[in-house]
């Protein structure tokens, strides 16, 4: 398992972003705020998140769900399933900053260290005991019995006026009475024959609750811990474990979740433990997301587009989607066959939405008021011209847009 860091051009961006929001909000040039950003909600989260990928045929492949305890990835658009035994040896995890507008709570994340049920130290006292106890007991009712029979094999008799029902056993040899009487010493001694050692974690304890204002149908989690192999306290080497649980349907409603995750090393020390929600393949921003930070939309899209520019030095794009809040009807419209084709926008050089039109050279305008309500709803990224923000056309297919 490979995890990357990639995040150091991305990191200068995120200053520069905290410094612009932390001061007046706003951005010279192309990227101006608009009028009264302050006032707007903070609704967009920016935060380090994880991308995570699996190695198939030497090729790379993101995670697009969980299923059980296996990662879903797709190969040729065909879902894949790969067990989380057999896919951490080929996973990568590439932590980046992301930004997006779903958003969960998480609170009372708690990550510590316990043992499996055939190593946990507690239960092992707890059955030595037990098995303590009832040898004693069995010593006990024994010796009882040896005491009546050596009484009957000497001829004595308890004079209880009850049957006896003793009459006609065997005389006890000395060997038995013997076996008999270091059965309870054996006893005694089955605690000191098992040792139990207080410090062999190998297994770690995860309980969290959650709650979500906008129902995530497809939710899972990924765990990611750094920790130390006490075979390697020497070396000083730390390891990472990732490990993974799909969850029922998150919604208003707080759910608590705890589970159990072994296959640690025992007696493993947890340096960090990080907690990463998903929606199928989005990454979700929780109350414990690393880095987090509370944006407007304005302010969301102005780190995009200083995000853009800054990856693309001295390149020239085309404008490309950003984000947008569109209509909740335009899925099922989309599966009924309406928008199949690829319209084109005028898109500005501050990323504002222009006309649609039916044709590349813009001269067919597109006359549709639902449609065109659509695509005011997208902001855009402007096109690029050897790295400068300029007008340009963008070319968009809403059955492949992914906002």
């Amino acid at each position: 398992m490979k995890l990357i860091h990639p995040l150091r051009s991305s990191l200068r961006l995120f200053g520069l972003l905290t410094f612009l929001t932390v001061t007046s909000g706003v951005v010279p040039g192309a990227f101006a705020a608009e009028p009264d950003a302050s006032a707007e909600a903070k609704t967009y989260a920016l935060f380090v998140g994880a991308d995570i990928s699996i190695a198939q045929n030497k090729e790379t492949h993101r995670v697009v769900n969980v299923a059980g305890d296996s990662f879903v990835i797709k190969i040729n658009e065909y879902e894949t399933k790969v067990p989380m035994k057999g896919a951490l040896a080929k996973l990568q995890i590439v932590k980046s900053l992301k930004i997006t507008e779903k958003n969960a709570n998480i609170s009372n994340f708690k990550s510590e260290r316990s043992y499996t049920p055939e190593n946990d130290p507690l239960k092992r006292q707890q059955d030595v005991a037990i098995l303590a106890q009832s040898a004693s007991q069995v010593a006990s009712e024994n010796a009882r019995d040896l005491e009546y029979r050596r009484m009957r094999s000497a001829g004595e008799s308890a004079s209880t006026g009850r049957p006896d029902p003793y009459k006609g056993a065997p005389d006890v040899q000395p060997s038995s009475v013997e076996s008999f009487a270091n059965f309870e010493s054996l006893a005694s001694n089955i605690s000191d024959s098992l040792s139990v050692d207080m410090e062999a974690f190998d297994a770690m304890d995860v309980s969290f609750e959650v709650s979500a204002e906008k129902i995530l149908h497809h939710p899972y989690v990924v765990i990611v811990t750094r920790h130390n192999d006490p075979k390697d306290a020497q070396s000083n080497v730390s390891r990472n474990a990732v490990f993974i649980r799909s969850l029922h349907d998150i919604d208003r409603n707080t759910r608590k979740v705890s589970f159990k995750q072994g296959g640690f090393p025992p007696g493993f020390k947890l340096e960090s433990c990080q907690i990463h929600l998903y929606d199928e393949r989005d990454e979700i921003a929780t109350t414990v997301s690393p880095k987090r930070v509370a944006l407007t939309s304005n302010e969301a899209f102005q780190y995009l587009m200083i995000q853009h520019v800054g990856a693309h030095k001295g390149a020239t794009l085309p404008p490309t989607p950003a984000m947008g809040k569109l209509p909740t009807d335009l899925p099922a419209r989309l599966a009924n066959g309406e928008f199949k084709r690829t319209y084109y926008v005028k898109v500005s050089e501050s990323g504002e939405t222009g006309e649609t039109y039916l044709d590349e050279a813009c001269q067919q305008r597109v006359e549709d008021s639902y449609l065109d309500s659509v695509m005011k709803k997208i902001r855009f990224i402007p096109a690029l011209l050897k790295g400068r923000p300029v007008s340009g056309v963008a070319q968009l297919n809403l059955r492949q847009l992914s906002l």
